[in-house]
């Protein structure tokens, strides 16, 4: 895996450990050899695929951060939407 702050190659795992989290991935603390940056990663299991997906947990954060963000502005909406959109004929043209 590349390290986030310089891209390089050298980084290592110093840390991993399984979690119920995110249904059973894997917890990686990982260090980069070159800037010594340190950094988590979560091992998702797709079973669908059988593949596995290393994703780093500020990005999970910032997903789960826009849809609850996205939630509740549907939810603050929802009654000032018209009713009926069909009810609006055209007949202004």
């Amino acid at each position: 895996m590349k390290c986030p702050r310089c891209k390089s190659k050298k980084t290592e795992v110093y840390d991993s450990r399984k979690t119920d989290k995110y249904d059973g991935s894997t917890y990686r603390r990982r260090i980069c050899n070159s800037c010594y940056h340190s950094w988590k990663t979560y091992e998702i299991q797709q079973n669908y695929l059988d593949t596995m997906v290393r994703i780093p947990v500020e990005k999970i954060e910032t997903i789960v951060n826009e849809l609850t963000s996205l939630k509740s502005l549907l939810g603050r909406n929802r009654h000032n939407l018209p009713s009926d959109l069909s009810s609006d004929s055209g007949s202004d043209l």
